[in-house]
């Protein structure tokens, strides 16, 4: 059973090409692209088109498969918690979330690659997580008070990657005290459970 163009709700599409591909992959075939720094705006386009495709599925009585493939270097974590809430309360109503690494899931795309029901990479796929970075600015009590809640952020980050994965606080914290980037291969995510599948 197919839909007709007036039982959905189109929005104005963009006018680059781009837009419009991700658009009719994320309507047409359940795919959703991530290939760019993850901002507020990326989040809510990954919104967006998570509610169209739950609204059609509504309309259709089905909850088939949702692809989401990242690409990124990274971005605003707060923007990628809200794709990872969002995928959260998808999979809570029963739908089942495939995240694909492509080539890098950096950083903020660390935290939203592992969020899914079924977590996949492609063989050269890289991973990256790092400390959280924060400007602050002002008197000395509101840079206190940024501090204190960047350390929140902090946390918050890796109770989430503890979550989905077999890396522990003490590991994490042995990396961030020591400034450096954590790289890992899609085979080193395997065997932390962070992957299910490499392609």
């Amino acid at each position: 059973m197919g839909l007709k163009n007036e039982d959905i709700e189109f929005m104005k599409l963009p006018s680059s090409l781009e837009s419009q591909m991700k658009f009719s992959l994320a309507v047409n075939q359940r795919k959703i692209l991530i290939n760019e720094n993850i901002t507020e705006n990326t989040a809510m386009e990954v919104l967006y088109y998570l509610s169209k495709i739950k609204s059609i599925d509504e309309q259709l009585g089905t909850k088939d498969d949702i692809e989401i493939y990242v690409d990124t270097n990274g971005g605003e974590v707060f923007a990628a918690f809200s794709v990872v809430d969002m995928i959260e309360q998808m999979k809570k109503d029963g739908y089942n979330i495939i995240t694909i690494n492509m080539s890098k899931a950096f950083s903020a795309g660390f935290l939203i690659v592992l969020s899914g029901s079924i977590r996949k990479a492609f063989s050269r796929s890289r991973y990256m997580l790092h400390d959280v970075s924060h400007a602050t600015w002002g008197k000395t009590q509101q840079m206190r008070e940024d501090i204190e809640e960047t350390e929140i952020i902090r946390d918050m980050c890796f109770d989430l990657i503890q979550k989905y994965c077999n890396i522990s606080e003490e590991q994490i914290k042995y990396w961030i005290d020591r400034k450096v980037d954590k790289f890992f291969s899609a085979k080193e995510m395997l065997e932390l459970k962070g992957v299910d599948e490499i392609l």
